[in-house]
């Protein structure tokens, strides 16, 4: 996989998770509830999880593989 095709793909990915869904609310509702201090853990907690399911789609992407 070349490089361009990886940043295609980790745009595309980037633009996915930042859709609007029910993470979005599930935030707002911590945020609106318990305030930044419960809304911030929270925000951290979806951002790494998007992050390993972006980085577990590398290999089944075939990144790193040589053609």
């Amino acid at each position: 996989m070349t490089l361009e095709t990886w940043l295609a793909f980790a745009v595309a990915s980037l633009i996915a998770v930042m859709i609007p869904g029910p993470v979005v609310v599930f935030i707002l509702g911590r945020s609106l509830g318990g305030g930044r201090r419960a809304a911030l853990p929270t925000v951290a907690g979806v951002a790494l999880g998007a992050g390993i399911a972006t980085a577990a789609q590398l290999p089944v992407s075939g990144y790193g593989r040589r053609a």
